[in-house]
């Protein structure tokens, strides 16, 4: 028996993976990606490799994303069930949306949702960030979501309650677990 060897397509997945872990665990950093896709509807599809199987559900509001993670065997379910949101930062109902995402039980708090959002292109919403995984506080330019989006985060989250967020573009990801704290300034 020889050693397995990963395909290309597993390697891509795992050092994406690697990516999202690692901006969950840095929050507010801005991390890029190993190999850049050439937009932003290809970095979603590779969270979506990275992240979903047979036993996941999600819902994108993208219906050429929806159809791309379907075939990687995940069920596709409604915004209040779905383990992963996909959307752009663009879409008016993301605030609607985060509304509706799943925020877990206080018996199975890690049945919270990941929203997985395309930002906008753009300078950055300066913001504070505290929470574990940062030393004090840290002042950042977070990808440009609507405003509505942030107050809609704040609203629903108690930890251990709420979800863990991944903000996208071409060049990389930041991420924020439910544990931080954004501040607007």
């Amino acid at each position: 028996m020889g050693i397995p060897v990963q395909s290309t397509d597993e390697r891509a997945a795992r050092e994406t993976y690697l990516v999202l872990l690692h901006a969950l665990a840095g929050p507010g950093r801005h991390l890029p990606w190993p190999d850049p896709p050439g937009s932003v509807a290809a970095a979603l599809g590779r969270v979506g490799e990275a992240l979903l199987d047979a036993q996941a559900t999600f819902r994108a509001t993208n219906a050429s994303l929806a159809t791309r993670l379907a075939a990687l065997g995940a069920v596709p379910e409604d915004v209040s069930r779905a383990e992963f949101l996909f959307a752009d930062a663009a879409e008016p109902g993301l605030p609607s949306l985060a509304a509706s995402a799943g925020v877990g039980t206080w018996i199975a708090p890690e049945l919270g949702a990941t929203l997985v959002v395309a930002a906008l292109p753009g300078l950055g919403t300066p913001a504070l960030l505290r929470g574990p995984g940062i030393r004090g506080e840290l002042q950042v330019g977070l990808p440009l979501v609507p405003i509505a989006f942030w107050e809609t985060r704040s609203a629903r989250l108690a930890y251990p309650l709420g979800w863990d967020l991944f903000l996208v573009d071409v060049q990389g990801v930041t991420g924020l677990p439910r544990t931080t704290v954004v501040q607007l300034i």
